[in-house]
């Protein structure tokens, strides 16, 4: 099975994000919630093509959730959608352009039932990896 969760948030943690990100993490983290915060996922890993027990391409799909709330920026408000949306478009250039994947969903945007001055912005990017050429097709 192959995976490229770890290189996804290493470039994710090594970006200069214009917002600054508090966290970046995988699911199901123990640690205590801060804002704004990216949650990656690796949502789909399957052999899309095997032949002779070796799988030759591999349909991946990574989802991620922005928690964000309202900030003070430069002395003026912005709003938890407008951050939640600028890191969100961050993070579009950088699996389209690095990636080469897709998004294969419409964004949602959901309350964060645990604290409500919190929303989570939820997209889902995805690609077929070629096993043997290690490149990514949309």
């Amino acid at each position: 099975m192959v995976t490229i969760l770890d290189e996804i948030i290493s470039t994710l943690k090594t970006h200069s994000f214009k917002i600054e990100i508090k966290d970046i993490r995988e699911p199901f983290s123990t640690k205590q919630p801060v804002y704004p915060m990216i949650v990656v996922y690796e949502s789909t890993n399957l052999p899309k093509q095997q032949i002779c027990g070796v799988v030759n391409f591999t349909t991946l799909a990574y989802r991620f959730e922005i928690y964000a709330r309202d900030m003070s920026i430069n002395s003026g408000l912005v709003s938890k959608r407008q951050v939640a949306t600028s890191i969100a478009d961050e993070i579009d250039d950088i699996m389209r352009t690095k990636y080469g994947m897709k998004r294969s969903m419409s964004p949602q945007i959901l309350p964060y039932t645990q604290d409500g001055s919190v929303i989570r912005y939820i997209f889902e990017y995805k690609g077929i990896l070629d096993n043997k050429y290690d490149v990514l097709y949309q």
